[in-house]
This record gives structure tokens, sequence and C-alpha cells, in this order.
């Protein structure tokens, strides 16, 4: 079975869901591809799910452990989740378990991350704290730029599972369902995080803004949370 991937984004850490096998040829060259893509470049944070890998071979586990080392090098790391019994056999006979972090689960390979995050957070930021959730990584790569730039903290979710996760550890201001959102699941995806996070004000990014002109779109984001500090 091809190698299929599936990503998104909670806070500082890249999800990767990884189904099939990660054997050398063209699934290694994917799975690099998804690493080095540019709305992720900048993270340092990677969880791999395992769960769905059926097989992997030298160069499979080579460019994992390369990743790996290359993100410790810049400070950050790369786990390994929910791994399935054959591949953690070849993980011990090869005695690299012992340096690839396995989880039972990404959710814990993910808090693992946040709760280190949280653990040496500098001073909040002056304008607050804003978890936006949107699966586009673009969109959140836009906002959280030109938020931050204004002086917000910003932690970006693509997924509402993703955001659950991280309201385990932050104590946002605001919460911004973003613009690829599902109209017929908007009402119920603002109520979720209004009892998740009762006093954050939970706001729903108009649909427009996802195409719209940047200077406007970077103005109504920043009007959006200004007139909630009124």
């Amino acid at each position: 079975m091809p190698l299929e991937l599936n990503t998104h984004i909670c806070g500082t850490v890249l999800i990767v869901e990884c189904a099939g096998r990660i054997a050398s040829g063209p699934e290694t060259e994917s799975l690099l591809a998804v690493l080095h893509k540019d709305s992720f470049r900048n993270l340092k944070h990677v969880v791999l799910g395992m769960a769905g890998v059926s097989r992997i071979d030298s160069s499979g586990i080579g460019l994992i452990v390369r990743y790996a080392n290359s993100l410790r090098q810049r400070g950050g790391d790369l786990r390994l989740a929910a791994v399935t019994p054959t591949i953690l056999e070849i993980l011990r006979m090869t005695r690299l378990d012992s340096v690839l972090k396995l989880f039972a689960s990404e959710d814990e390979a993910v808090l693992s991350f946040l709760e280190r995050d949280a653990s040496t957070a500098c001073v909040p930021c002056a304008a607050g704290c804003v978890v936006l959730v949107d699966q586009s990584p673009d969109f959140c790569a836009f906002a959280t730029a030109v938020l931050t730039q204004h002086a917000y903290e910003v932690k970006a979710a693509s997924l509402v599972r993703d955001a659950k996760i991280l309201l385990m550890i932050e104590k946002p201001n605001f919460i911004l369902v973003g613009p690829s959102t599902r109209p017929d699941a908007l009402e119920q995806t603002l109520a979720t995080f209004r009892s998740l996070a009762p006093n954050a004000k939970v706001l729903a990014v108009d649909p427009a803004l996802k195409t719209d002109e940047p200077q406007h779109a970077g103005e109504i984001l920043l009007q959006m949370l200004t007139a909630q500090q009124v």
C-alpha cells in the first residue's frame, strides 16, 4: 500500500498521520516533501502518527532519524505515536527505540510538546493570547504573522480536536474559528469552544477573508479583536 499522509497543526506541533509503507523511493520522497512544505517550515515539533504504517525499510527509518536529528539541532524534536507491534519490534531490534521517542497515542505525543512549551513560556504578549482554528495552514500562517506583529500571541490548530488539546494547556483571551469552517458546522463549533473556554471571546472569521486582499484581511482580523477589548 502506497504511503498516504494527512497533516494537521496543534500549536507549535505538526502532526503527520501516516498510512501504508514508509520505504525507499516515492514514499520517503513524499514524506520528506510534506516535512519540508513551506507552511510547516517554522514548526520544530513533529509527531508522526504510525498507527497505519504496515511496513518500514532502512531508508524509511533513516529518513525519520535524520529529520529528528535536524530538528534537535534547531531546538525541536520528532516523536512517534501509536507505533504498531511490528514496527515497534523493528525499532527495538535496531535499538532505535532509545533514539526516537515513542508515545502510545498522538494526543499524548502532542501534549508532551505543549506541556514543555508551557513550562518554558515567556511573559504573555501585551495584546493577549489567540487560539486560531482553521484547516488551511496558509491562512493560519498569514493570520499568525499579522497578529504577532501587533503583540498578540497566536496558537494555531487545524482541527477542533487539536484545539481541544491546546485548551488543556492554554488559557486564551480569544478563539478565532477560521474561514475554512463548514457553514453547517459553524454554530456547533462556536458553542463547543464557548463551553470549553468560557472566559475567552469566541469569534467566527468571515469566509471571504480567505481570498481577500491581504492588507484588508489583516485589518479586519485586528478590528475583530480590538472591538472586543473596548
